[in-house]
């Protein structure tokens, strides 16, 4: 959802804009090459991807994932149903958003930057992240693809959440 956002409704120069912000962020957290677990290196390799424009990779990933639940189970419809009520919330709270920026224009909109990060510093820690990855992110899947097994691939089940390792880089540093 990320990147077809990014791909459909963006201009270059945001694009940039939210990459440099992405690199304050990455050295606002403190995350470097050292501390950072291989799953997230990929995560934050996949990110700067999509801020540069290459979906295809992940556009792959997504059509090719292997389902929890296929369409065909009788679950689906229920989780389904759960996801849809559980995205509510946050959907109504977006349409308040959304009235109050009606007629609007970028240029009428003051986004206050959250972060306090060094864009420079996190644009070199995010450089040798992505060197650290190297070609091995094609080979990288956060879900498990159709027709691989778990034992042959970069994917296993009990890995930790996103969050929960971004958690866990902020909390234990040196793991």
């Amino acid at each position: 959802m990320f990147a077809a956002t990014l791909e459909e409704d963006t201009t270059p120069q945001y694009q940039q804009e939210l990459k440099q912000e992405f690199y304050q962020w990455l050295n606002a957290v403190r995350i470097d090459v050292n501390n950072c677990p291989e799953r997230l290196k990929h995560f934050i390799f996949g990110i700067n991807e999509i801020f540069d424009g290459n979906y295809e990779k992940i556009r792959s990933d997504i059509a090719n994932r292997k389902r929890d639940i296929e369409i065909d189970d009788p679950r689906y419809l229920e989780k389904l149903s759960q996801m849809f009520a559980d995205t509510q919330p946050t959907t109504h709270r977006e349409m308040e958003v959304e009235k109050s920026l009606k007629g609007k224009i970028h240029t009428d909109i003051e986004v206050e930057n959250k972060f306090s990060g060094s864009v420079e510093q996190g644009e070199e820690t995010f450089k040798q992240i992505a060197a650290s990855v190297g070609s091995g992110h094609q080979n990288f899947y956060f879900k498990e693809q159709k027709g691989q097994s778990t034992s042959s691939s970069s994917y296993t089940p009990q890995q930790l959440t996103n969050f929960e390792i971004i958690q866990d880089v902020r909390q234990n540093p040196r793991n």
